[in-house]
């Protein structure tokens, strides 16, 4: 039958290979090329599995590196903020410490703070907002305390003594060899507005000079000063800012030439025009008990790297070149030294005695003159003193350069004997 057949066609070795065959053929999962192309298509996941976690762990060690670094560059600026924001405490027995703080030119903002006073939370926030940014020092001085002079900071700068405390500051500030500045009640508990406040007035500026004592104080009091000879109103360029802000120790006058003689006129030329001025170094030196002047004018050219250089040389180191002259005394700024004035009245009294009648009614005058002066009470004269003395303030301002923010008046100014 046909069933016994098929028994007999299995049995045999022939039968079964054919019957392998077939089944093969009915399954495709059992063939070669399908199990091959399986393997190669699962070792390609696992290639694609093996990629994802070697980028997943790089990506997180990445991360975690950069978070570290993050985080040490946090620390490292709040360390940089906090050692930079201390507040210095200016020894009132440290004479050397208090010649940097106060006539050094480097800026500073003092507060006056004892050990039953604070530093104000303005002021403090101000340090901390400025120590990154800005090279404005801050520190702490005992205003009632006695200098090495024996006298009060307040005596020592001509100030009127104030109350001071953590809840009312008082506080002053430093800067570019000039008077101390009172920093002004509504900013000094507000530590944005006391850091504006501060940036702008500790800027790099030229002392204007319009009197005879200001020129004393600046220049024959110093050791060393520098000076712009300008033909009129002049306002300061850019990059000459920058030289003084690199030279913050050094003083940095003005002469207007149009309104002011000098003794030292033939030594330093004119400017021919206003937009430039004629830079010269005046230095002091000791001799004995006595003291001379020289005076190097700058005859290279009024630009950044000139006058740079000039002055790095002159006025920093001290070399001399061939320009270089001793200033014979007297050295004098817009008046004449009064045996001069003398002689020039014996020649115009002579001049006017040989002029007949007009000498006598020109005598005549005079006495008048000297006569209503006699008249006058001490009351009069001092009205006159003071109407003159605002009269020339209010002439001496109108002739100032028009560049506030860097040149400076010296109208109020008061003698300073650099003594502390």
């Amino acid at each position: 039958s046909t069933e016994g057949g098929r028994r007999r066609i299995m049995s045999s070795p022939a039968g079964a290979a054919t019957a392998n065959s077939r089944r093969k053929g009915a399954n495709p999962n059992k063939d070669p090329d399908l199990i091959a192309e399986k393997k190669e298509k699962k070792a390609e996941r696992d290639a694609l599995a093996k990629r994802r976690d070697v980028v997943k762990a790089a990506s997180w060690k990445y991360g975690l590196g950069c978070g570290g670094v993050f985080i040490g560059c946090l620390c490292l600026y709040s360390l940089v903020t906090i050692s930079r924001a201390s507040i210095t405490t200016v020894q009132l027995d440290d004479a050397a410490q208090l010649k940097e703080v106060f006539f050094g030119g480097e800026p500073w903002m003092l507060q006056c703070a004892n050990e039953n006073v604070t530093i104000a939370e303005g002021f403090l926030g101000a340090s901390k907002r400025l120590s990154v940014t800005s090279n404005i020092k801050f520190g702490a001085i005992d205003c009632n305390g006695k200098l090495p002079s024996n006298k009060t900071f307040w005596q020592r700068f001509g100030q009127i003594p104030k109350p001071f405390s953590a809840v009312a500051p008082v506080g002053f500030l430093f800067s570019n060899n000039n008077d101390p500045l009172a920093i002004p009640e509504k900013y000094i508990n507000d530590a944005k507005k006391l850091s504006e406040w501060a940036e702008k007035y500790s800027k790099s500026s030229v002392q204007e000079l319009s009197w005879t004592k200001t020129f004393k104080k600046h220049c024959l009091s110093r050791d060393v000063c520098v000076q712009l000879h300008t033909k009129g109103k002049f306002k300061v360029p850019t990059w000459l800012r920058g030289v003084m802000g690199k030279n913050r120790g050094l003083k940095f006058v003005s002469i207007n030439r149009k309104l002011h003689k000098t003794s030292f006129d033939h030594v330093v030329r004119t400017p021919r025009t206003d937009d430039t001025a004629k830079v010269a170094v005046m230095r002091r030196h000791k001799e004995g008990d006595v003291f001379s002047y020289t005076l190097t004018p700058h005859k290279g050219d009024f630009t950044e790297t000139a006058v740079l250089q000039f002055i790095n040389d002159v006025a920093v180191q001290g070399i001399k070149n061939k320009d270089t002259m001793k200033l014979e005394d007297p050295i004098w700024f817009d008046t004449p030294p009064k045996d001069k004035s003398a002689g020039a009245k014996k020649q115009r009294s002579s001049s006017s005695r040989g002029s007949g009648g007009r000498s006598s009614q020109g005598d005549t005058e005079e006495q008048e003159r000297k006569e209503s002066k006699k008249d006058k009470t001490p009351e009069d004269k001092l009205s006159d003193a003071e109407k003159a003395r605002l009269d020339a303030a209010k002439n001496a301002e109108s002739q100032l350069s028009d560049d506030d923010d860097v040149v400076v008046s010296d109208i109020d100014e008061e003698e300073d004997d650099g003594l502390v």
